[in-house]
């Protein structure tokens, strides 16, 4: 069976990057974050890389979130995610959210191959 997420630290030993791919659930989000805690306090930027996720429980995904909220208050470090634009609505809200009046809904112009998000 293939791994749902492999995590690798980058030659500064300050940043590491998840990457996800195929079906996440709960239980490979879960072990994810629970590695991605555990690395060193002086890793302090952490990249999660969905653009190879096809499928993403709702479990996963608040996991995910959960992991980006504890990732800012514990280290005060910086968290970037990088998501296809077929990806991009596994990542986010399921309905489009309204923001002074105008909907908010991921682009899908083909354009470009990949979008980055960076939570500063």
């Amino acid at each position: 069976m293939e791994r749902a997420f492999d995590l690798t630290v980058a030659r500064t030993a300050r940043r590491a990057t998840l990457v996800l791919h195929g079906t996440v659930r709960q239980d490979d989000a879960t072990s994810a974050v629970r590695l991605c805690l555990a690395l060193p306090t002086h890793v302090r930027a952490i990249e999660l890389d969905a653009r190879d996720v096809r499928e993403l429980s709702d479990d996963a995904r608040s996991v995910l979130v959960a992991l980006v909220r504890a990732w800012r208050r514990g280290r005060r470090g910086h968290v970037s995610i990088r998501a296809s634009t077929a990806t991009v609505l596994l990542l986010g809200e399921r309905e489009p959210v309204a923001h002074d009046g105008v909907a908010l809904t991921p682009c899908d112009n083909g354009d470009h191959p990949a979008l980055t998000a960076a939570f500063l």
